[in-house]
């Protein structure tokens, strides 16, 4: 009789099936802004059993119900606007419980401008009148910026300065200086144009004296692996029209434009701070090319 009463007893304080209940306690977004259009975690954290959980992103969409196994649960929502939103999520079923918490929601960044393009190096002050920088009608060795064997060859009355019609220069004449990389020559071109181009003169590629190059390039045949062309002798002419590829003119007296822009010379050498002297060059008007069907 004793052993019955035990058993009524422990049936009346067992609980019945599916009556405990759950707790949704927490809900977690990341702490970092969040972005238009990026999609953003939704945590719900809590106690179990919890078999469905509503959320409100707070962004004016409506709220959705998602069915659950168990907290934690994360879900995803894609915010289509900026703006300081409330999280709230709510147990639903089983579970109880409403919590809420903010995000921040940034717009969509700008896009990057393009990066610029390098500016188009400044004419090279090379000819002869463009050194008289004082101005005074003559150019002494000090303003002269070519070589020795240059500055002998124009002073033919061996004064020391160059004066008169040593100092004159054919307007039409450009300076290509082996201390530069590149030399604007202010004529624009077309792709396919033909270019004329008469080029003379002697640079010196190196410290040694011996080491010297015409527009077709140097006298040993030697190559510089760093030089812009590496693959084509060293000290010659090489030309680049706007940011195109780099064309090796050498002493051919016509280039074709390979594309439309600003036509600019140089010489093809790796190291130019120990070069010395220049290129005489003169570009006549470009012919314009035939186009290609």
């Amino acid at each position: 009789m004793r052993a019955e009463i035990c058993a009524m007893v422990a049936l009346l304080i067992v609980p019945a099936a599916g009556s405990q209940r759950g707790v949704v306690t927490g809900v977690a977004v990341p702490r970092t802004p969040a972005q238009v259009g990026v999609p953003v975690d939704i945590t719900v954290t809590g106690t179990n059993p919890c078999g469905a959980v509503r959320i409100n992103p707070g962004d004016g969409t409506d709220p959705i119900t998602h069915p659950l196994e168990q907290v934690p649960a994360t879900r995803q929502h894609t915010y289509r606007k900026p703006g300081r939103f409330e999280v709230r999520a709510e147990g639903m079923g089983n579970c109880d419980g409403v919590v809420a918490t903010t995000i921040q929601v940034n717009p969509v960044p700008a896009p990057a401008p393009p990066p610029a393009a390098p500016p188009p190096a400044a004419p090279s002050p090379g000819r002869v009148r463009d050194m008289d920088t004082d101005r005074d009608g003559v150019v002494t060795r000090a303003e002269w910026r070519g070589t020795d064997a240059a500055f002998r060859d124009r002073d033919a009355n061996s004064d020391g300065v160059l004066s008169g019609t040593e100092v004159r220069d054919d307007p039409d004449q450009l300076m290509v200086a082996a201390t530069r990389r590149w030399t604007s020559t202010g004529v624009f071109v077309r792709a396919g144009d033909v270019i004329r181009i008469e080029s003379g003169g002697t640079v010196q590629l190196s410290a040694d004296p011996a080491d010297t190059s015409s527009p077709g390039g140097a006298g040993s045949g030697r190559r510089a692996p760093s030089a812009p062309m590496p693959d084509r002798p060293a000290g010659g002419l090489i030309a680049r029209i706007g940011n195109s590829a780099t064309i090796f003119v050498g002493a051919d007296p016509t280039l074709r434009a390979n594309a439309s822009g600003q036509l600019f010379l140089g010489v093809n050498d790796d190291d130019l701070a120990d070069n010395r002297g220049e290129f005489r060059v003169k570009i006549a008007a470009p012919a314009r090319g035939r186009s290609r069907r």
